[in-house]
């Protein structure tokens, strides 16, 4: 927990210093705005904007120095005190289990000691001079001389280290926040007193005029090559169609007859076309000459054309089947 809590601070930290650069960005940029405005009242408040910025920039910085020692202190407290202390304590554990370790012979020794005299055997090592047993005592006492001084050190590091944690720390924290809250109040002071809103412009007609041209880089030809050819599809249908009742329009009061029911004659009486089942409106291409008739059935004429050859009427029947 308090490993996060100093990581935190740090964040934050960069964070601010982050936001202090931002600062004096803004400051270059709205100095260079009011240098730059032509209306005397703008060109001042946006220098005062300015002014502000880096006021804030300079505040940033104060309240990171203030803060930069307090986080050395933490991370002092979190990277040398606890690991130092954990050492201690671990070099304590190594010593107590050596002086344990020889307490344990020498009551060994002794019960060996107990049991030969209870069966009234002589002990070899007893009648050597006992030199073994006596180096474990010295050994003993020596290890009880480092036991008690370690034990010593670690009381002492244990107290210093929790007196750390619950005094030194709080007062660091309490450190942190105060130059924290001083810094908020001071950027606050400044931007409450910049009151320079509304501001009037001279702003050129096309200064918020953009280019919203859609630039085409080709992603979605695929897609759109379905859509494109149906709609090449659906516009040659619609001439197909409008060509056909074009058509029907043309032909659409007429009636064709066969022409071998029509009798035509010579050309030396051109001037009498007689034609025998007039039943409708004929209209009959010839190329050389167009005789006009009245129609027997109202004001309708009709045109009566003469060929020389039945090849202009086999040319005249293609047409008409090709409309």
């Amino acid at each position: 927990m308090f490993s996060g809590m100093v990581n935190h601070a740090r964040n934050m930290l960069r964070a601010i210093y982050e936001l202090s650069r931002i600062y004096a960005a803004l400051a270059d940029v709205f100095s260079e705005i009011g240098v730059k405005e032509p209306m005397r009242r703008t060109s001042e408040a946006f220098t005062q904007f300015g002014a502000t910025h880096r006021s804030m920039e300079r505040f940033s910085i104060d309240m990171l120095k203030k803060i930069k020692p307090i986080i050395a202190d933490l991370n002092t407290f979190l990277h040398k005190a606890v690991p130092d202390t954990q050492l201690t304590i671990k070099k304590y554990l190594d010593v107590k289990f050596e002086y344990l370790s020889y307490c344990l012979k020498v009551k060994e020794m002794d019960d060996e000691e107990y049991g030969f005299a209870m069966i009234h055997e002589p002990l070899y090592r007893v009648e050597t001079g006992n030199y073994e047993y006596r180096l474990i005592l010295r050994c003993r006492q020596d290890a009880r001389m480092r036991f008690a001084k370690m034990r010593s050190d670690v009381m002492v590091k244990l107290e210093l280290l929790d007196n750390k944690h619950v005094q030194d720390t709080v007062l660091q924290l309490q450190r942190f926040i105060d130059a924290m809250a001083a810094y908020h109040d001071q950027c606050y002071g400044v931007m409450k007193q910049a009151k320079i809103f509304p501001l009037e412009v001279d702003l050129d007609r096309t200064a918020f005029t953009y280019n919203t041209g859609i630039i085409n880089t080709g992603e979605d030809d695929s897609d759109d090559a379905p859509q494109e050819l149906g709609e090449e599809l659906g516009s040659e249908m619609y001439q197909n169609s409008s060509q056909d009742s074009f058509f029907e329009e043309l032909s659409g009061d007429m009636k064709l007859i066969d022409l071998s029911t029509v009798t035509v004659v010579s050309q030396q009486d051109s001037s009498k076309t007689a034609v025998q089942p007039a039943t409708a409106d004929i209209l009959l291409l010839n190329t050389e000459e167009i005789a006009l008739s009245p129609s027997p059935f109202g004001n309708c004429n009709s045109a009566a054309a003469v060929g020389q050859s039945n090849s202009a009427s086999v040319l005249l029947a293609d047409l008409l089947g090709s409309l």
